[in-house]
């Protein structure tokens, strides 16, 4: 089955966010695939062209290696990857709002 041009746009932020986090620390695509644990690089490179969607188990693993805030990347990732449950639970609210009422 096809995706959507909704899924592959959101695809595609979710991908460039991670490439451009990626680079912010200096690693590339197949240094990043040794830290999760993957044999292949292939799946670092699909994910930053936004062909596939971020798996939700890599979400945790994929913020720390590339040295981010783990909440932001779980709000980022789910309003990206998930948007009809982000919707529902933060309506239009952005994740930078969501994240200060979390850690206030």
């Amino acid at each position: 089955m096809a995706l959507s041009q909704d899924t592959v746009k959101r695809n595609q932020q979710a991908g460039a966010y991670l490439k451009e986090a990626r680079l912010n620390v200096g690693l590339t695509q197949a240094d990043l695939a040794i830290l999760l644990g993957l044999k292949h690089y292939t799946l670092i490179t699909q994910l930053e062209k936004g062909a596939v969607t971020v798996p939700v188990g890599l979400w945790i693993p994929l913020a720390e290696a590339l040295k981010l805030n783990t909440k932001m990347f779980a709000l980022l990732m789910l309003r990206w990857t998930k948007s009809d449950v982000y919707l529902a639970l933060f309506g239009t609210e952005t994740p930078e709002a969501i994240l200060k009422r979390l850690e206030s």
